[in-house]
């Protein structure tokens, strides 16, 4: 059997009428892991060849017809982005398996800064990069966030870590604003959006069925930026939270299937 590599390969395409047709644009997508659009022509992506070990910046600013390449630091492979626009973006990854970073670009990728996260350090070195990015977020040229779960446990190594970092600098630094820790229960942070420098949320899980599924049983919420965060108890559980039209919302799991949407007090 010869298997066809080009043809296993993913296909990245592209619709101007809403999906009723596509066209593939012409970039090898054999390792690219993400693709954002910003609109006006301009979009990136991003590859990481596990041949090469090397990831890439890729960037486009005629609606994909033709891509710019920049490499990413050496030892580093990406698993989110976020751009604000054609130069100014951020990335999270792992570098040399070990230690999840940031990096952050303002020139499309033509050079990087690499800012550090205040993480516990590993128990084992054998184990590939512990703690993950599972929600990256821009507000602003300012204003962002991460959130970080563990989720390596290598034996005897059983202790749960959720985080959330926030920035207010554009990414030079990055403050640990919210942290939970347990040795005896899985914690699952699934969604984390901020709807203004002030207000955010966070979805959490202390079931680990639920967690699987990324729902979350309790909402946690903050008015002051992270310094303190309350907690609710949403019914039905919820899922999926994301921004839509400076709203945050939520599929909802009850009887059937419905939405719930969370809007900030606004003057009247």
């Amino acid at each position: 059997m010869i298997a066809d590599i080009v043809e296993a390969e993913n296909r990245l395409l592209q619709t101007r009428d809403g999906g009723a047709h596509w066209r593939r644009l012409p970039l090898r997508d054999l390792f690219v892991g993400d693709v954002e659009y910003l609109g006006k022509g301009i979009g990136h992506a991003y590859s990481f060849d596990i041949y090469k070990k090397q990831g890439m910046l890729l960037s486009t600013k005629d609606n994909g017809r033709h891509w710019q390449s920049s490499p990413l630091p050496g030892g580093f492979s990406p698993d989110h982005m976020k751009f604000l626009d054609a130069d100014k973006g951020v990335l999270t990854g792992c570098l040399n398996r070990q230690q999840l970073v940031v990096i952050t670009t303002t020139d499309a990728g033509q050079h990087w800064i690499q800012v550090p996260l205040d993480l516990p350090n590993p128990s084992s070195k054998d184990v590939y990069c512990a703690f993950e990015t599972d929600t990256l977020g821009l507000l602003d040229a300012q204003h962002g966030w991460i959130l970080i779960n563990k989720h390596s446990f290598p034996t005897g190594d059983s202790t749960s870590f959720g985080m959330v970092f926030q920035t207010s600098d554009g990414g030079n630094s990055w403050a640990k604003t919210f942290q939970t820790t347990s040795a005896t229960e899985q914690i699952e942070l699934s969604e984390a959006q901020f709807l203004s420098p002030k207000l955010g949320f966070i979805s959490k899980s202390n079931d680990p069925n639920t967690a699987q599924n990324g729902q979350s049983d309790m909402l946690l919420f903050t008015v002051d930026g992270g310094a303190t965060w309350s907690a609710a108890k949403p019914t039905p559980r919820l899922w999926g939270c994301r921004l839509y039209s400076g709203d945050l919302v939520c599929a909802a799991d009850g009887k059937g299937f419905s939405f719930v949407q969370v809007s900030p007090a606004r003057a009247p």
